[in-house]
């Protein structure tokens, strides 16, 4: 059987890595023919060694030298720059480009890929790409978050001091919800924050949410091990599970476990029989 050619973009990444553990996992059906980081040459170098690609790529130009030192004793090829990340991902091996980078160093090999005709995977959480101002760039991604709170708009009274309380939270940006794409570098003091669809997430992710959290701030984790999108996570591996092992015990930590769901009887029937 034909192994599938792939060149990673971003393969020392949280999404790399854990494409690279799918490849480990499929030996049968993938085979590595490009790498391409940023700047990590000590982790590129590690990988290059394992899975043995035809291209070894680092995209920032200053750390050619150390790699390529890195990779001597090795018969592949080691190149640097945007240009050979563009050049790569249309040779003729490439069956399929995983795109794991973001901004205009993804953008633009992504484009090459297409143009050759290659089989292209966009794996990576930066919605930049998209139209609108940042309010409409997450609006789509944020749809079920809204949908919870026009239940609770629901249960209240119209012109309630409850319902009048809740239009005032959103008004003053009080109550926000954003994507987790712009927690990154954030500092939440006097914060309750809630993290819904946790079950997707990787431990990395969980670890950088955790790590954003001021004095005064408290957030809350929900979500469903059994409701896990993410090919790459599983009960065990995804990030809620993660965190819930290592914090057990912890006096700043508490775990409830919800046996019952609350969106519809035909819902928890469907979740317990399909």
């Amino acid at each position: 059987m034909h192994k599938r050619q792939i060149a990673l973009l971003g393969s020392t990444g949280s999404i790399g890595t854990q494409a690279l553990d799918v490849v480990r996992d499929n030996t049968d059906r993938f085979e590595v023919y490009a790498l391409v980081a940023r700047q990590n040459v000590d982790l590129l170098a590690q990988q290059a060694r394992e899975f043995r690609p035809e291209v070894v790529v680092i995209a920032d130009e200053q750390y050619y030298a150390p790699l390529k030192e890195a990779l001597a004793d090795l018969p592949m090829k080691v190149w640097a720059g945007a240009d050979a990340i563009a050049d790569v991902v249309q040779m003729a091996p490439v069956d399929v480009v995983l795109t794991a980078m973001v901004g205009y160093a993804g953008l633009r090999p992504t484009l090459a890929a297409l143009e050759a005709g290659k089989a292209v995977a966009l794996a990576n959480k930066d919605i930049g790409y998209l139209p609108g101002s940042g309010k409409d760039k997450v609006a789509p991604y944020m749809q079920p978050l809204f949908d919870n709170l026009n239940v609770i708009r629901a249960q209240l009274a119209p012109g309630s001091k409850d319902l009048r309380r809740l239009d005032e939270l959103q008004k003053s940006d009080r109550l926000v919800i954003e994507a987790l794409a712009f927690i990154r570098g954030r500092s939440l003091s006097e914060t309750f924050c809630i993290v819904d669809e946790a079950q997707n997430l990787t431990p990395h992710e969980i670890k950088t949410i955790i790590t954003r959290t001021g004095e005064g701030t408290k957030m809350v984790f929900t979500g469903d091990i059994e409701q896990i999108d993410s090919p790459y996570l599983d009960a065990q591996s995804n990030g809620l599970a993660y965190m819930i092992d290592k914090m057990r015990g912890e006096r700043l930590f508490a775990h409830v476990n919800l046996v019952k769901g609350e969106r519809s009887a035909l819902a928890e029937l469907a979740s317990e029989r399909l």
